[in-house]
């Protein structure tokens, strides 16, 4: 259900963004620039933090990194460079823009630990299961492999699911963090929203993960063969 649900959200993405990105970007820009570039603005981001500057200041260059993350993956399908090390890349990245906006909701005093204990806790399971998933796959070397277990769900193609759930994340994240620099409440309130709604996302994969999981397990050569992002 959810190939056929992400074949269609991708391909209509595709078709309307995609190539107009793709025309815009000159060729010479590769999707691991991108990619890279998001990277950069989270450790700007993090600069700005430790020598004081402005909250506002902050999270309008960490805004400015999410944004990037609606093109790389776009321009590397439309021009077909879609790689293994790109969707490492880009997972890592990923996981910069949001966990750092996490802390600095935090320590803004606008995000409160009792929602990050349930934003984690399903996580964990689907961190679990994207590892064992990707312990069935079948890679050149011992080096490979491990990678591989360390990146988890990056040597999948992620689905819809998982796509609404981060933008959930940076949505809710974001919201709270202009809810302190705008001085605007309700924009906390909607942040929370989204926040929520990510912990719903994320245990539909958790439970789907465990059920694909409880099938391969019970058929493991299923599971072998190589991931599919491409080396």
């Amino acid at each position: 259900m959810w190939e056929r649900l992400t074949s269609l959200e991708e391909n209509l993405r595709d078709r309307t963004l995609g190539r107009i990105i793709a025309a815009i970007i000159p060729r010479w820009v590769h999707p691991n620039h991108i990619t890279s570039l998001r990277i950069v603005l989270v450790g700007v981001a993090v600069a700005l933090f430790l020598i004081g500057q402005p909250l506002e200041v902050q999270t309008n260059v960490l805004i400015a990194a999410a944004l990037t993350d609606t093109i790389d993956g776009m321009l590397a399908r439309s021009r077909k460079q879609a790689s293994r090390t790109g969707a490492y890349l880009d997972h890592f990245s990923d996981w910069l823009v949001g966990g750092w906006m996490g802390i600095l909701a935090l320590t803004n005093g606008v995000l409160e630990t009792g929602i990050v204990v349930l934003m984690i806790t399903p996580q964990v399971l689907v961190t679990i299961t994207d590892r064992i998933k990707a312990s069935h796959l079948r890679f050149k070397d011992n080096k490979t492999r491990l990678l591989a277990l360390v990146m988890g769900p990056a040597n999948f193609r992620p689905n819809t699911v998982s796509r609404l759930q981060f933008v959930a994340v940076l949505a809710g994240f974001t919201m709270m963090l202009l809810s302190k620099t705008e001085n605007y409440p309700a924009l906390r309130k909607a942040g929370l929203v989204c926040l929520y709604a990510e912990v719903c996302l994320a245990w539909m994969l958790a439970i789907d993960g465990l059920i694909g999981i409880y099938y391969l397990l019970r058929r493991p050569h299923q599971g072998s063969g190589r991931p599919v992002i491409p080396d």
